[in-house]
């Protein structure tokens, strides 16, 4: 998909907008698990065909949405407070405690989710039955699934010193489960606190199910029937159906125990309270296949009891020292109402996060001049470039017609009128700005005649012998088509038998054709790096097992692409900012968890991931009030912190175009109770590059070069160098409790420390005492802040105002910063 701010709608021109890209759904089991495995996959194939997902169309040049057929509701965290606005006054509203998702998490749980490799992870730790877990990859509150009897309880014991309960099951026919996850077949790690009797058969408590293949993973207990002893037992199925077990045994039935079970390349590992019970030698891997997972057995009515804690599953199986820490964690706390900062490291920073993409942007002079101040002012360093927005229809050899979805027939160029050629892109915008750039071919399409898919000869070859060879720009990345998962919409593949033919339910032809490109684009240049686009960050069955799975499994990339578009529940009620909607910690984070577990399985490294398109339109579709709010620089500011606490490489906004203004078009009405001073007029644009004829502009004071509100986001991330080269994210814990209109992130830098911190809070400002673990003093502090105060002196039309800094003195065991309200601060530590 294309939210696209280079729409003209005016015009009458189709959208760029691919039906079908975001698959909002997820499905929820209900009554449909045997006990054999082979209904159970069965039964979530054909359940997963009758959902159907959100879709996106046109008609003629009007935006609609088409009905979703299953919304399914699930859990987005809401952190923060906030107020709203009229037209004329950004008024308050009164403050409201929103939920936190595990309210009743600890500090052992903080540790727990953190975890080398950790993608999932269960609390279980509610009183109530309705919330007993939450799954890291979704956000949303478990459902119960197939539950018999007494069912799953929640408010007993827990395993240890923190006060918090677990979960259990009186009959062993309760579980809960959720399809859609993916595994490491190389590597990988199950743990759980157990407390469990059992008879004379194995009873489920954690596993991984192939779906449409014969590997699981999994963690049971049973009871030998000769010397009636309490067993745990570790299975491992591989690809082929032949089994692997790791077996302990004199547990007590009425006692909790740490279980850990690790499987790396051919050694399958079982660990009880820390310490290596049982080993074996596996040949073959799991399949390459989709899971679902299940947590209580979900068979047979026993009578016997089961309690699970603090489940999880890793990417990575866990060395014998990590299963040590695991089982006695050592454990740490943040000052009341405050951060501390660990020397855990997360993912690598790279410098191109800061990018945007091109959707036809007038390059004309004054235009031309606009966009390079204000690309300059917000530190831009990446471009993706998409020659007008409709990659799989130009021709990047120029000419006036482009081709569309239907065979043989043409449409004007879009940049007929932009002068938004290569050429004139790289020359003009891209080397003066010294930007990283990468080009998206046209796959699914071969101009000029517009009647068969992409020649990877002509589109790829030839385009990276021009531009690479010819023209010498260097451009290092390259993407192969846009958006080939989106199918029933506006994209384009005029390939034969393409997979948007098929409503989704064949496999894909991308990966019969994708590995031409990449072949014959290696042998112009060995040295470029080639991506494909995934199929999305929360797709349904259809779009993983006929692209996602084929895909992982046959083409050819040194990269996977995630378009993200995370805001999925429009603001109504003006008690909630857009950014807690979506909350950057949990969807955002889980997607890249389950793409990084996607590039290990496939023999990529964990951060081979570009973000090529986000932002914060809900849905991906509309513009609203609240993207020129003063939430828009907290929005964006979480996003590229959650991208480079993944190692992300490259990431671009989503976009810069022909219609940069506040425009009325496109224009999500539901969101007028956002913190802004205009009314009735939106954008997602970076950067103001004058006033447009017949797009709807409203006139609110911008002058050309202005930001835009998310570009403040970009410009102190920038400006403050938080975002630097090479440096490291940081984990941090805050004290959520006590500041719960807080989010934080770390990185090193130059040898200290940069904090990130962003108050929530719409009407108040809060003293935040910020503590580093490894580091007691320092020569001095250095704070940068763009919120409320600078935003607001846009009610006048001035928009010019950025981030300020100021300098404090030496500082011994931390420091306290205070913070304004709805501000993103940058905290440096000299």
């Amino acid at each position: 998909m294309e939210s696209n701010p280079g729409l003209l709608f005016a015009c009458g021109r189709a959208s760029s907008l691919a039906a079908g890209a975001k698959r909002r759904y997820r499905f929820f089991s209900s009554n449909l698990y045997g006990t054999d495995g082979s209904t159970s996959c069965r039964s979530l194939r054909d359940t997963g065909r009758l959902l159907s997902p959100n879709t996106r169309a046109f008609q003629g040049s009007v935006l609609r949405k088409l009905l979703q057929a299953a919304h399914i509701a699930y859990c987005l965290f809401a952190l923060g407070v906030a107020s709203a606005s009229s037209q004329s006054s950004a008024s308050k509203q009164p403050a409201m405690e929103l939920p936190r998702a595990n309210a009743c998490q600890s500090a052992y749980d903080s540790f727990y989710e953190t975890e080398p490799g950790v993608f999932a992870y269960w609390a279980l730790c509610e009183k109530q039955s309705d919330d007993l877990g939450f799954d890291y990859l979704g956000a949303w509150p478990l459902a119960h699934g197939f539950t018999h009897g007494l069912g799953i309880q929640g408010g007993v014991a827990g395993p240890v010193p923190d006060g918090e309960h677990a979960a259990q099951t009186l009959d062993s026919q309760a579980k809960l489960e959720q399809q859609g996850i993916f595994l490491n077949k190389h590597a990988g790690t199950l743990a759980l606190w157990l407390n469990a009797d059992a008879g004379g058969y194995p009873l489920m408590a954690e596993s991984m199910t192939a779906i449409d293949g014969k590997s699981s993973v999994a963690v049971e207990v049973l009871q030998k029937t000769d010397s009636k002893e309490l067993c745990v037992r570790g299975s491992f199925r591989t690809r082929l159906g032949e089994s692997f077990h790791v077996e302990h045994c004199d547990l007590r039935s009425d006692s909790w125990h740490r279980i850990v079970m690790t499987w790396n390349e051919g050694e399958l590992s079982l660990y009880v309270d820390g310490t290596l019970r049982s080993k074996v030698s596996y040949k073959e891997l799991l399949d390459d296949a989709i899971f679902y997972y299940q947590l209580f057995p979900g068979c047979c009515e026993t009578g016997k009891q089961m309690s699970i804690a603090k489940a999880l599953i890793a990417n990575r199986a866990w060395s014998a020292a990590e299963v040590g820490d695991d089982f006695k964690p050592k454990l740490s706390s943040p000052p009341a109402g405050g951060v501390l900062v660990l020397p855990l490291r997360l993912g690598v920073i790279h410098r191109d996060v800061l990018g945007y993409v091109d959707a036809n942007q007038d390059l004309s002079p004054a235009p031309l001049a606009a966009l390079l101040t204000g690309l300059k002012l917000a530190g831009v360093t990446a471009l993706r470039y998409t020659g007008g927005g409709f990659p799989d229809a130009d021709n990047w050899r120029g000419g006036k017609a482009d081709c569309t979805a239907v065979d043989g027939q043409t449409t004007p160029s879009r940049t007929g009128t932009t002068s938004n050629t290569l050429q004139h892109m790289m020359e003009a915008v891209a080397k003066p700005l010294g930007l990283d750039v990468d080009m998206t071919v046209n796959y699914g399409s071969n101009p000029p005649s517009c009647d068969d898919g992409g020649s990877a000869q002509r589109n790829g070859a030839d385009l990276v012998s021009f531009a690479n060879q010819e023209r010498k720009y260097g451009i290092n990345r390259w993407e192969i088509g846009n958006e080939q998962y989106s199918y029933d919409g506006p994209n384009i593949d005029l390939h034969p038998n393409p997979y948007f033919k098929s409503h989704g339910h064949e496999l894909s032809t991308y990966t019969t054709y994708e590995p031409q490109f990449y072949e014959a684009i290696k042998a112009v240049d060995p040295t470029v790096r080639i991506a494909v686009p995934s199929a999305g960050p929360n797709p349904g069955y259809d779009p993983l097992v006929h692209y996602q799975v084929p895909l992982l499994k046959q083409a050819k990339f040194d990269a996977l692409i995630l378009h993200s578009y995370p805001i999925v529940d429009p603001i109504t009620d003006g008690s909630t900012l857009y950014q807690e909607r979506v909350d950057a910690g949990t969807q955002v984070r889980g997607t890249l968890l389950s793409f990084q577990t996607q590039l290990l399985n496939a023999g990529k490294p964990s951060g081979a991931i570009w973000v090529t398109e986000w932002n914060g339109e809900e849905s991906g579709n509309q513009w609203s009030k609240q993207s020129m709010g003063a939430v828009m620089p907290l929005f964006t500011a979480i996003q590229i912190a959650e991208f480079m606490q993944a190692g992300v490489e490259f990431a671009t906004w989503q976009a810069q175009g022909e219609t940069a203004v506040c425009s009325t078009y496109n224009y999500d009405a539901k969101g007028e109770s956002a913190y802004n001073w205009w009314s009735g007029c939106g954008n997602t644009a970076l950067v103001y590059t004058g006033s447009t004829a017949n797009v709807g502009e409203v006139q609110v004071g911008l002058k050309p070069g202005d930001l835009m509100p998310a570009a403040r986001g970009f410009q102190i991330l920038s400006q403050s160098g938080f975002v630097k080269d090479g440096e490291h994210m940081l984990r941090v814990q805050t004290d959520a409790a006590g500041a719960p209109w807080l989010a934080a992130y770390a990185a090193t830098h130059n040898g200290s420390y940069a904090v990130l911190l962003i108050n929530r809070d719409a009407d108040h400002e809060h003293a935040v005492p910020v503590r580093l673990a490894e580091r007691r003093a320092g020569d001095a502090v250095e704070v940068w802040s763009y919120g409320k105060r600078q935003y607001d002196r846009s009610r006048s039309g001035d928009w010019q105002a950025g981030p300020v800094m100021t300098r404090m003195p030496s500082w011994h065991d931390g420091t306290e910063v205070v913070l304004p309200p709805l501000s993103v601060n940058v905290i440096i530590f000299r």
